[in-house]
């Protein structure tokens, strides 16, 4: 009977029936329910209990249970395997893991084990478990970061299985010699210790916890090639050798070998030898080891294995993209490749892992100008899915459609891309959705409202804000709230953008902020509060512009109180700001009582001081405005009123304009000295800090064009390098300050590419770029950093870099877009021709005759008949691979 029990209870464990298994072994195990002649179904119940509560997490049980089976079978020697079996699963891993004390335990059972059963006389079978018990304790010391021990345990035991000829002890060994070289800190110790472990065979799997010998010894010689690497040995030669094992692993591993574990050990040694291609500058080698990777494991018929190589390679990609913050064509020709092997894949499990390389590709056509391939990518991958019911499926097809509303616009079809984002406006909103899918619907909305606003229907654009709010203002999710948010603050910008001290416009703007008020105003979000903020700041506007200067200031105060003290700095910013314009309405007549701020007698009459200088200097009486403007810096340096030391710093910043105009180069030298003299940290008070931070930033671009027209280049990078104080410490929000920073930043990187500097001047180049990233992206904004661009295109090309001065092309054409001009015109121009240049200086015919097809089919910048005619002969040279396609006779 109790036989049968045994066997019913085992088919409850198979089938995962873990409740109704621990209930049975436990009355089986009752002393009372077993017969004489009975120990050995116990001790098989007892192990199976016992491995049933460690992978629980219930160790305590499982340790009192072996205990208390290890005394009740110690009187049967026949049963001493069995018991051993029950304490070492006792103080097994377990998938739960184990807490501080409980991993204490656990390393003190292992030691007992091993003094217990650790003769010479043993049997084979208890040599072996006297061997995983080694690994064990091991394995703990590891736990609670006694690395040192560990690794003295694993090489003790490596030792001391040297000789075994047991197939099982010698895999013992070899897991020992290969966890030692995971844990030491010493690059030589690991790659004579995987040295060893590679030069013995592996055999055949005969334990779980021992893992597939096969899938061991590819992470094995993946941990020898980063041991030797950073040894300094040559990377093409390890790339060579890491290629040489991965190619006999694919040529000899069966179709029913590679699953997960394989996978998971090929592409971490593919991606290994990837980057050491790489790092040998054989960029080629590195993306062709990640592609027998995707052939040899895309045709494998388990799911699982196929969706997880899809996620590998999608992760490559974003690790190896040229740059992290666009996309690429080399990104694009990857997800093709990738998609290329699942395109009769049926598994739902699957696409839903393959299918952001196809939304990323849809997308990344589009911003590399190419939007009729990525609409085209966009909407079959739409047509594909849009069925589907799965929330992740259903999440990457609502951003499908955002996207080809982008393509859609860009080729001009801006009723298709209006039609589009009313579909996914209107796509009910329910339980199941993602986060990311509902802030995709929200930001649907935004868009159709604020497109109706831009083509005159404002009626139904502010019905549009209204659903938007009703359905989106309380959401759970503040990246779905911002979308909502945002819709009321594009409405006030919009109605200000023109004409500022029109009465419709400010009633429009103000009605608009008051319901952002109602609705928002106790919302927790940081990007919400900042447009709170911005809010306030720009109500203040509205009321001091029309007069009404105690309520302006009443709105000043209460975003001061509001925001003072929060860390943000675009907060900071926008309290900055607010504190300046309190002291201004202070000077304009505000009242004191609002402001809180008494005026310094001597102001009134130096204001008016300066506003004579202004005039006379308007008139072109240069000389007579600088002794005036000089008189007023004089007397105002002497105040303790920080508002009349800012009218010195004033007089002393307008005098640099005129010295400037002048081109009075040493004069302008001085006069900029003392500006950033005086507005040093010390001089800084809240009320004046950023109209300070303002005059002190553009005076470090006139103290650098000045030292430079003296010829002392090297001074003039200096006093640009001042500047960096204003990179992410001060001035923060502030535009003005923010273009001045941009504009010495650029000059400076001038500097230093006229001085043959050019990987430094590449630098210089970019970091303006990345400075101007959170700037309004104003035309003269926009202009400056194609002119960077253009000059770190050049500087590329000239070092050889040509895929990086691709690239730089590409932004250049994006950021010409729109822009009318004849100054964006011509780089744009530049741009599309040097991109065709540097694809074929890398010998990329095909993507070269797609750029000078796109300017020939008049969709790129417009070129004159002349130089249309010249790319048309250039365009047949690369379509004939690079050769002249005339006879040269």
């Amino acid at each position: 009977m109790q036989r049968e029990d045994w066997q019913r209870i085992r088919a409850m464990i198979e089938a995962g029936n873990d409740a109704a298994a621990e209930e049975g072994l436990t009355a089986l195990l009752d002393e009372s329910s077993l017969p004489a002649g009975g120990s050995d179904i116990r001790a098989q119940a007892g192990l199976a209990l016992v491995e049933l509560l460690v992978a629980q997490g219930r160790c305590d049980e499982a340790q009192q249970w072996a205990l208390r089976l290890s005394r009740a079978l110690a009187a049967e020697p026949e049963l001493r395997v069995e018991v051993a079996r029950i304490e070492f699963a006792a103080f097994r891993d377990s998938d739960e893991g184990r807490d501080i004390v409980q991993q204490v335990d656990a390393l003190r059972a292992s030691e007992q084990f091993l003094v217990r059963y650790g003769g010479d006389d043993e049997t084979v079978e208890m040599r072996r478990l006297h061997g995983l018990a080694a690994l064990a304790r091991a394995a703990w010391l590891r736990e609670l970061e006694r690395e040192s021990e560990a690794l003295e345990a694993y090489i003790a035991l490596a030792e001391r299985l040297k000789t075994t000829d047991d197939r099982a002890l010698r895999q013992i060994r070899l897991r020992a010699l290969y966890l030692a070289a995971a844990i030491t800190d010493d690059p030589q110790q690991a790659v004579e210790l995987l040295d060893t472990y590679l030069a013995e065979p592996d055999g055949e799997p005969v334990n779980a916890i021992l893992g597939a010998p096969r899938v061991n010894r590819l992470d094995a010689h993946r941990g020898r090639l980063q041991a030797l690497r950073s040894l300094g040995r040559d990377s093409a030669v390890l790339a060579s050798d890491g290629q040489e094992v991965l190619d006999a692993w694919f040529q000899q591993a069966r179709d029913e070998e590679l699953d997960l574990a394989a996978l998971w050990a090929c592409d971490a040694l593919s991606r290994e030898v990837s980057d050491l291609h790489r790092a040998a500058s054989d960029g080629q080698a590195a993306d062709a080891v990640m592609h027998r990777l995707l052939a040899r494991f895309a045709s494998v018929g388990q799911p699982e294995v196929r969706a997880r190589l899809a996620v590998f390679f999608l992760r490559w990609i974003s690790s190896a993209a040229p740059d992290a913050n666009r996309y690429s064509d080399w990104e694009c020709a990857q997800w093709q490749a990738l998609l290329s092997h699942y395109d009769k894949e049926a598994d739902a499990r699957v696409l839903e892992s393959v299918a952001p390389a196809w939304l990323r590709l849809g997308s990344a056509q589009t911003q590399l100008r190419r939007p009729h391939e990525g609409e085209a990518t966009l909407a079959a991958f739409i047509g594909r899915f849009e069925s589907s019911k799965d929330p992740e499926i259903a999440r990457h097809v609502a951003c499908a459609r955002l996207d080809r509303a982008i393509a859609l616009t860009d080729l001009g079809r801006g009723d298709d891309a209006l039609a589009v984002c009313a579909a996914l406006r209107r796509e009910p909103v329910g339980e199941w959705m993602t986060t990311a899918h509902r802030a995709c619907i929200a930001e649907a909305g935004y868009w159709y409202g604020r497109d109706l606003r831009e083509r005159g229907h404002a009626q139904e654009a502010a019905r549009e804000i209204d659903a938007l709010l009703e359905r989106f203002a309380a959401d759970a999710s503040p990246k779905v709230r911002l979308h909502a948010a945002n819709a009321l603050f594009s409405e006030w910008q919009d109605a200000l953008s023109e004409n500022e001290t029109d009465p419709g416009r400010q009633t429009r703007a103000l009605a608009a902020m008051a319901r952002f008020e109602q609705v928002f105003c106790e919302d927790r979000d940081l990007a919400i509060r900042r447009i709170d903020a911005t809010r306030q700041l720009r109500q203040g506007g509205i009321l001091a512009r029309n007069g009404d200067l105690d309520a302006a200031a009443q709105a000043y105060r209460m975003l001061i109180d509001r925001f003072a003290n929060d860390g943000d700095g675009d907060l900071r910013g926008t309290v900055a700001a607010a504190r300046e314009n309190l002291s201004v309405l202070a000077l304009k007549g505000a009242s004191a009582a609002v402001t809180g701020i008494k005026r310094d007698p001597t102001y009134a009459p130096l204001l008016a001081r300066l506003g004579e200088a202004d005039e006379i200097s308007g008139k072109g009486e240069l000389h007579e405005a600088a002794s005036i403007y000089r008189e007023v810096a004089e007397q105002a340096s002497q105040a303790t009123d920080p508002q009349v030391r800012l009218l010195g710093v004033v007089a002393l910043g307008q005098l640099c304009f005129d010295l400037l105009s002048g081109k009075q180069w040493q004069a302008l030298a001085q006069a900029a000295q003392q500006v950033i003299d005086r507005t040093a940290d010390a001089a800084l008070r809240p009320e004046t800090e950023t109209r300070i931070l303002r005059r002190r930033s553009r005076a470090c671009v006139h103290l650098g064009i000045a030292l430079n027209r003296l010829g002392d280049r090297a001074a003039a990078v200096a006093a640009y390098d001042l500047l960096a104080d204003f990179v992410g410490r001060q001035g923060d929000g502030d535009e003005e300050v923010a273009d001045a920073v941009a504009g010495g930043l650029y000059n400076r990187a001038v500097l230093i590419d006229e001085s043959g500097d050019l990987p430094s001047a590449i630098t210089a180049y970019e970091r303006v770029v990345e400075y101007q990233r959170d700037m309004s992206q104003t035309p003269q904004v926009r202009l400056r950093e194609v002119r960077a661009l253009r000059n770190k295109t050049l500087a590329l090309t000239a070092l050889g870099r040509h895929a990086e001065a691709a690239d730089a092309c590409r932004r250049v054409l994006d950021l010409c877009t729109g822009h009318a001009g004849e100054d964006f015109a011509q780089r744009a121009r530049q741009a599309a021709l040097e991109l065709a240049d540097a694809q074929r200086a890398q010998r990329l015919w095909d993507e070269a005759a797609r750029t000078y097809e796109w300017i020939l089919s008049g969709k790129g910048p417009a070129f004159p008949p002349g130089e249309m005619r010249n790319i048309q002969r250039l365009l047949k040279e690369v379509s004939a691979g690079g050769k002249p396609w005339w006879r040269p006779w």
